[in-house]
């Protein structure tokens, strides 16, 4: 019974030392899974400027996680690991029956600290403050404009790039590929700029299908074309495009034993090939029939060499 145990032991941390070693040399998971996780809630609008031939909308808002796990490992043999596969995005007009579709629409996503986007929200307070129809839609210059987008493009922490998936059909939906997963606490400024000429219809109103450049000048120069206040209103919500974000997560545990972990089996091993050879010389009877296996498999390797000798030697 004691031989069984112990060579039941030998065996066994041979095998762990083996698994321990190859993990070491390769990366094995135990544990692999695909989610995906809001990064916002639905987000309108922040800032709005018509340049070039595009119309650009700025979104911001905070990086958080609705329920990411925070697993912890089994033991300290494992790694937890969490990545993002890419950033997903929704863009929406409720008012709407035309709208952009993703053949007419691009998107980046900025990745900024806290501070810097109390300094790009200052910017937009700053030009929106003076305009008199800033309650219904916050246009700013396009210099403004300008000027966010070059200390975004110098002082984000990540730029993602997205490009469009699925049909040529509102709403639009666009893939990003995201490097690393966005940091909770910074901020997301999201940019997506419409073709000027995109047309839009509001689902019940006295305006036409009309290009959103169209409606935007309605709105800035309503007291010029005589806009009353509701349909003010109306075409507002129908310019309120609205923008959600999700990851994609992929989260993973890792068998990574260290230096220590194979020193521990191996010493465990060390302790067992101990008991086992004491146990051999006290009882060894018990060992007979290992014995005869060892005499016939040394046979089994001996035999062919001593044949192949000997048949040399009569050459």
């Amino acid at each position: 019974m004691i031989k069984v145990l112990l060579v039941s032991l030998v065996i066994s941390s041979i095998v762990v030392l083996a698994i321990l070693g190859w993990a070491m040399l390769h990366e094995t998971s135990v544990y692999e899974s695909f989610y995906t996780l809001s990064l916002s809630v639905a987000t309108r609008k922040a800032a709005v400027s018509i340049v070039g031939d595009k119309v650009c909308y700025l979104y911001m808002y905070d990086v958080f996680y609705q329920s990411l796990p925070l697993q912890v490992p089994p033991s300290d043999l494992y790694v937890y690991n969490t990545s993002v596969n890419n950033l997903l995005v929704n863009v929406h007009i409720f008012a709407s029956q035309l709208g952009p579709s993703s053949s007419n629409i691009s998107v980046r996503i900025f990745e900024i600290t806290k501070p810097f986007s109390l300094d790009v929200q200052r910017i937009i307070s700053a030009e929106t403050s003076r305009l008199n129809y800033s309650f219904y839609f916050p246009l700013i210059s396009r210099d403004a404009y300008l000027e966010i987008r070059s200390q975004l493009e110098q002082k984000a922490i990540e730029k993602i790039n997205c490009s469009q998936i699925g049909l040529n059909a509102p709403p639009a939906f666009l893939q990003c590929k995201a490097q690393s997963l966005p940091r909770l606490g910074n901020v997301h400024v999201v940019e997506m700029c419409i073709a000027r000429d995109t047309v839009i219809k509001p689902f019940s109103s006295p305006i036409n299908a009309t290009r959103i450049d169209r409606l935007i000048d309605m709105v800035v120069n309503s007291t010029k074309y005589g806009v009353s206040e509701s349909v003010l209103k109306e075409i507002s919500a129908v310019l309120d495009i609205i923008v959600d974000v999700s990851a994609t997560i992929s989260e993973k545990i890792i068998l990574q034993p260290k230096t220590r972990h194979l020193l521990r089996v191996s010493a465990f091993l060390v302790v067992f090939l101990g008991g086992l050879y004491l146990h051999y010389r006290l009882r060894p009877d018990e060992y007979k029939e290992v014995k005869r296996f060892i005499k016939k498999l040394s046979r089994l390797v001996y035999m062919p060499r001593i044949g192949r000798r000997d048949r040399g030697k009569q050459v």
